[in-house]
This record gives C-alpha cells, sequence and structure tokens, in this order.
C-alpha cells in the first residue's frame, strides 16, 4: 500500500473540497480560541474559492491522498514598493491538514514545545 502524499496544485474543480477545509480550518480556529472571529458559510466559500481560483487570484497547493485532498495550503499574490513588484502570501501559517489525517499525540502547550526545541544540546 502506497502512503506517500502528493504535493500538487489544485484547479477550480476541487474548489468544493478546498472549501470544506477552510471552513474546518476556521471552525477549528473558533473552537480552540473560544470567539467567533469569523462567519463562514460552506457555499459562499466554495463560490469565492471557485472564482479565485478561476482568476488565478488565489493559488493552493493540495495534499493529495490516493485521490482525495487532505489537506492545503493557500497562497495569493500582493504588492509592495519594498519589492518592486509582486510577491506571495502564505494565507495560513502552516500545511493546514484535516483532523482525520494528523498523528495521534499528546498536544502540549506552546511553552513546553518552545522548551523542547530549545534544550541546550539538542540542535
Amino acid at each position: 500500500m502506497d502512503t506517500r502524499v502528493k504535493i500538487d496544485f489544485v484547479n477550480a474543480d476541487n474548489a468544493a473540497e478546498i472549501a470544506g477545509l477552510a471552513v474546518c480550518l476556521t471552525n477549528e480556529i473558533i473552537e480552540r480560541t473560544g470567539t467567533q472571529h469569523f462567519d463562514v458559510d460552506l457555499p459562499q466559500t466554495t463560490v469565492l474559492c471557485k472564482r479565485f481560483l478561476e482568476e488565478q487570484r488565489y493559488r493552493v497547493l493540495g495534499a493529495w491522498y490516493e485521490d482525495k485532498i487532505i489537506g492545503f495550503i493557500a497562497m495569493c499574490e500582493s504588492y509592495a514598493l519594498y519589492t518592486e513588484g509582486s510577491f506571495g502570501i502564505i494565507q495560513n501559517s502552516m500545511f493546514y491538514r484535516n483532523t482525520a489525517t494528523r498523528k495521534q499525540a499528546k498536544p502540549c502547550s506552546r511553552k513546553q514545545n518552545t522548551m523542547q526545541r530549545h534544550k541546550p544540546g539538542k540542535d
């Protein structure tokens, strides 16, 4: 059984899958912070995702496992004078994966995680 994940750009045909994952990510942020930061609507998110992909305003790398997208990273183009043109912005801070495909690991606090990473002799 091949367990490798393939990373490739998605197209507008994949808008519903990407929108579904984006809504899951947003709902997870709301749940973890305990604050309703966003009001996300799946049908509207799907329409926007499809339009942005068709207009090439939004580029998405999908993580494909078998024939299903299990994660993504979204990018868009922005402009600044200091870059003398355009540059890319990653919309989410990490490659988002649906919760069903994440390793079952005991979560640790940010402080514990930072302390573990910076122990002398562990780099």
